[in-house]
């Protein structure tokens, strides 16, 4: 596949993919405390949220048959002998809640009802 026809099928697919997400965002926005949320400018990847019983409410997720994220590592990796303390405390904080083809509008309506019920 050549470059111009791979990004050929990223401008097709884009729209859908984006809508997709702004509709699963759009009911996490809605179901979901707006103190967890991070702001929208966070929410491309995945719906990202903060919380301090993290652990507890991940079990709670894969306990009613769906999963969440919180692959995102201190910032202090990167940079070898720098301390990010702040950085490091948030990191362990963050769930991150998909928004993509992998999870439907009533898995996010769920996720959110699970959430909630732990916070």
């Amino acid at each position: 596949m050549t470059d111009e026809e791979y990004f050929d099928i990223i401008e097709r697919k884009l729209p859908k993919v984006i809508a997709e997400k702004e509709k699963i965002n759009k009911i996490y926005r809605n179901l979901l405390p707006e103190s967890i949320q991070m702001g929208d400018d966070f929410q491309n990847w995945r719906f990202m949220i903060v919380i301090e019983n993290r652990q507890k409410v991940l079990d709670a997720i894969f306990k009613a048959g769906l999963f969440a994220g919180t692959n995102f590592p201190s910032v202090s990796y990167m940079f070898k002998g720098v301390s990010s303390p702040v950085a490091e405390v948030e990191a362990k904080h963050i769930v991150n809640l998909f928004n993509d083809f992998r999870f439907s509008e009533a898995q996010a309506r769920k996720i959110c009802d699970v959430i909630n019920s732990v916070i």
